[in-house]
């Protein structure tokens, strides 16, 4: 009995979770989401996803806030693929950071923000380009392992029937 594609649980997960991330993409273009808890938060903005660790914050619970994104007044140009970002707060290296008084991308502003924070804090943006890339290839490389099983199972069953 052979089953289609439709029929399979990993093909529509995969279709779930990358339209998932396709709307949480156009969503962070039009607003700031973010979540925060007493040892960080995860922000969805300018296309990116981000992850900052800020042990010690002294917050209780799950703090959450949407903010429109105007794109009229924005004072970030932004990009439509931008890069992934990590920095650690109070990085030396920051230090030499040029500016200029002007902030030119969402990026520079978060690491000059970070370079004053503690050293233990630390923040990571993933664009969600690359999420839907990585996730894209797990995808596709689940359903040809699927079909490789399912033709090796067949032709199993096909040498056990004759």
């Amino acid at each position: 009995m052979k089953l289609g594609l439709h029929r399979s649980v990993t093909f529509w997960f995969g279709i779930l979770v990358m339209g998932f991330i396709c709307w949480a993409w156009w969503d962070s273009q039009r607003v700031r989401s973010v979540a925060r808890t007493r040892i960080g938060e995860v922000q969805m903005l300018e296309g990116t996803a981000g992850l900052l660790f800020s042990p010690g914050l002294g917050m209780s619970g799950l703090k959450m806030s949407r903010r429109d994104i105007y794109r009229n007044n924005q004072e970030f140009s932004s990009f439509p693929f931008p890069r992934p970002l990590f920095t650690r707060g109070g990085d030396p290296k920051l230090a030499s950071h040029p500016h200029d008084g002007s902030l030119d991308t969402m990026h520079e502003s978060i690491v000059l923000t970070m370079f004053a924070r503690p050293s233990n804090w630390w923040i990571i943006f993933l664009p969600h380009w690359l999420l839907l890339l990585a996730v894209a290839l797990a995808w596709v490389g689940l359903l040809l392992w699927r079909a490789r099983m399912r033709a090796s199972a067949r032709a199993v069953n096909a040498g056990i029937s004759r």
